[in-house]
């Protein structure tokens, strides 16, 4: 990419040389005590405020109108005020770049961390590295411009040019580091790269993130061999902030979390080669350097991490659960010719089912916290929305998701109910019998209703919510109605009703109104017995669908960005799959309702 030229921007954006004199406050106070108070959503017409009249030298007289609670001698709109001709107002110069950074700090930080305070690696990264780093510099522009286009668009013209800025700044510092060996990785380059690669959909929803995460392997593949002990945490911090990016990224198919499921997988067809006499084929279980970059270094004084709280260790596993289940849905559905090796592969992943089942079952994450402590980092969030103990409930949420995800896909794998944690060991127990499969199905509500539980503990004003999508998405695919009460029939109850699917829709679908063979007294007495024998759970579950539905509703509301629905419209079709009245449950997985919905998971 050639050099912008930024002489000749009709921008005239500042260099950082002398952008930091622009601001009012410190550069070092941009955390917490500038006093512009950024909306979530800018007005579609600015609006003055104290600080802005104060700043401009705005005339008293008119601040005294403004603020003057009797009436008005002339009815002023907010549109009379803009076309005033006030010069110290309508004049004042508005600098781009700091107000954008400025931006960032207030809005775009917070909801891009499980937390937010003095202790949030990812605001006192940014606050070091704006006034020294080209690449960071342009990224936060970039970030907070795309977020505020829809309301000021005459950023569309900056935007492009803040980008192709960011995208040089981060390709310069990229080469250094692989050409010159003296080059060391920075804190701000990484920094940079993520920023722009986990944003980039703000943009364009469509655009792929895989160069992004490729860059950002590459660079802390680099940043390992050269690590010093002073940049130790950092690279921790970083490889984290990898972990939990590339969970999400797993669910459409991205990210180096396959390659470790085929890696656990190909230890298992070593062995079940051999144990059937034939040759061995080992390829599977090549060291793959970067499908575990952080693999070898265990450091304490890495928590809570800002991208994923403490829950870096459930969340790569939980990444392999993803990659498992999809690759199992694919295989389910290809429909392939029983061969030794699609046969043997089933066998694998069954097998790797087994092994993550158990590192799932054996995580506590109280224990991973004291051990913290004991070593003398205190384990603390400093942040009164969001103290350590939603982070644990964080963890934990996604410890029981990754189980459910793996009982949702193997049938072969024994339930475990016991509020997720202990349970009877996984044994080979095919479902073939209608009682089993009640049975289990009614396990599986049971977890998810756990999963629900959990996260109904963790306030809606938490911060920890930014990094729960995953989970409420978990959850609503294990709320499935049972189409096949067990209770018994009791008085006046038909047998159309004990029959028949118990979700509410279907009945009043059922249920001609018109028909003049269907009597009033027979429609009371069906209703009547309807009311009386309803299955607590259809309550139940109903009511953690609402749970999860408004709360993916807040997350969406309050991110400063244009979010998309798709998660949500993702959710209302896996419930219309599950609930569509049909002589069977439905049995299709929630990833083969993604991919033919052809909706994207927004990251």
């Amino acid at each position: 990419m050639a050099q912008t030229d930024n002489t000749n921007t009709g921008l005239h954006l500042n260099t950082l040389e002398n952008v930091s004199d622009v601001f009012q406050c410190d550069p070092t106070s941009l955390s917490h005590d500038c006093d512009l108070p950024w909306p979530v959503e800018a007005p579609s017409l600015w609006q003055p405020t104290e600080s802005d009249l104060a700043i401009t030298g705005a005339d008293e007289t008119l601040w005294d109108t403004l603020n003057n609670s009797g009436p008005p001698t002339m009815q002023v709109s907010q549109h009379d005020l803009i076309l005033m001709p006030n010069p110290s107002i309508i004049q004042a110069p508005v600098h781009l770049s700091t107000t954008l950074i400025e931006y960032w700090f207030r809005n775009i930080c917070p909801v891009r961390s499980a937390f937010d305070s003095e202790v949030n690696n990812n605001r006192s990264l940014a606050r070091n590295a704006w006034t020294t780093s080209e690449a960071a510099f342009y990224a936060m522009q970039v970030m907070s411009a795309a977020c505020l286009i829809g309301t000021m668009p005459q950023l569309s013209e900056a935007l492009p040019l803040l980008r192709e800025q960011a995208i040089f700044a981060i390709n310069q510092g990229i080469y250094q580091v692989r050409t010159m060996r003296t080059a060391r990785v920075t804190a701000d380059l990484a920094f940079a790269v993520f920023a722009l690669g986990t944003s980039s959909h703000w943009i364009n929803p469509t655009a792929s993130v895989y160069p992004w995460l490729e860059s950002a392997r590459e660079l802390l593949s680099i940043w390992r061999l050269r690590l010093s002990t002073a940049d130790a945490l950092l690279y921790a911090y970083f490889c984290q902030a990898l972990t939990y990016w590339e969970m999400l990224l797993t669910v459409v198919g991205v990210g180096s979390n396959f390659a470790t499921v085929e890696k656990r997988r190909g230890k298992y067809r070593v062995n079940l080669r051999r144990a059937m006499g034939l040759e061995a084929d080992d390829s599977g279980v090549a060291q793959d350097e970067q499908s575990s970059l952080s693999s070898s270094i265990k450091l304490v004084g890495t928590l809570p991490n800002s991208w994923c709280g403490i829950s870096n260790e459930v969340v790569g596993v939980f990444g392999q659960v993803l990659a498992l289940c999809r690759s199992a849905c694919e295989y389910n559905q290809e429909k392939t010719t029983l061969t030794l090796s699609t046969t043997s592969k089933a066998l694998c992943d069954i097998a790797v089912a087994h092994e993550l089942e158990k590192e799932l079952l054996g995580m506590d994450f109280d224990t991973i916290v004291l051990l913290e402590e004991v070593e003398g980092y205190y384990v603390d969030t400093q942040d009164h929305n969001t103290p350590v103990s939603h982070l644990l409930q964080t963890a934990e949420a996604y410890r029981k998701a990754g189980l459910l995800q793996l009982y949702l896909t193997f049938d072969d794998l024994v339930v475990s109910t016991s509020n997720g944690r202990t349970g009877p060991p996984a044994t080979y127990a095919p479902s073939s019998d209608a009682v089993d499969k009640e049975s289990r199905g009614r396990s599986l509500v049971d977890l998810a209703l756990q999963l629900v539980a959990t996260l109904e503990k963790i306030p809606a004003e938490s911060g920890s919510k930014f990094i729960h999508p995953m989970l409420y998405l978990s959850a609503a695919v294990g709320l499935r109605f049972d189409k096949y009460p067990s209770h018994p029939q009791g008085p006046g109850l038909s047998e159309e009703l004990t029959s028949g699917p118990s979700n509410l829709s279907y009945f009043q679908d059922d249920w001609d109104l018109l028909d003049p063979t269907h009597t009033t007294s027979s429609l009371s007495n069906e209703a009547n017995a309807l009311a009386t024998f309803l299955p607590q759970s259809i309550l139940k579950i109903a009511e953690a669908r609402h749970l999860v539905w408004s709360r993916l509703s807040i997350i969406r509301q309050a991110l400063p960005y244009k979010a998309s629905d798709s998660l949500l419209r993702l959710v209302k079709a896996i419930w219309s799959e599950y609930d569509e009245p049909k002589p069977h449950t439905s049995t299709m997985h929630w990833l083969k309702v993604l991919s033919q919905t052809g909706l994207e998971i927004p990251l």
